[in-house]
């Protein structure tokens, strides 16, 4: 059985090998600099992780990453709910009516969302937030007057100020 000694120096070799120096049973500043991007590192492929672990339908472009995670109908309303990650640190709005998000079913009928919503903000025309960069942010869509028999969209369309993502064959759970 080792003692505490020689663990100390069985560990104090081992960090030198990583290039991590020990003063005083302290790590200097650059291996805490090291130790905490590691940990980032886990955290965000963890968020990542989480993003992808339903399995929804994933849009990209030069400014997000979007992931479609649902649309859920009831009566003649279809809510869809996303998750986008920026690219950037940035301003940007996401826009809704006269044409902008809009929604096409599988007979070439097209509907414009009726209201947006991230985080607490509401819109019937747009909201405008900052994107932190890599950040999750939660979108709902709500689309008003779509036949209740409608169960897919072929196209999901979701327009910002200077482009939009498009999603693909969406089912419409009622």
């Amino acid at each position: 059985m080792l003692n505490r000694q020689q663990v100390t120096w069985l560990v104090a070799l081992g960090c030198f090998g990583l290039g991590i120096t020990i003063i005083d049973g302290r790590l200097t500043q650059v291996e805490a600099a090291i130790a905490e991007q590691e940990q980032h590192e886990i955290i965000n492929n963890s968020k990542q992780n989480q993003l992808l672990a339903q399995n929804p339908k994933i849009a990209d472009n030069k400014y997000f990453t979007g992931a479609l995670q649902s649309c859920n109908g009831a009566g003649s309303t279809v809510i869809c709910t996303l998750v986008y990650r920026s690219k950037d640190n940035f301003n940007a709005r996401i826009n809704c009516g006269d044409s902008n998000t809009k929604a096409f079913d599988l007979f070439g009928n097209m509907y414009n969302c009726s209201e947006v919503q991230i985080g607490s903000f509401k819109g019937e025309k747009w909201v405008y937030i900052r994107y932190p960069e890599g950040t999750p942010i939660k979108i709902t869509l709500t689309f008003k007057n779509i036949p209740p028999q409608t169960n897919e969209f072929d196209t999901l369309e979701v327009h910002h100020k200077n482009s939009f993502l498009r999603f693909n064959n969406i089912q419409v759970s009622r």
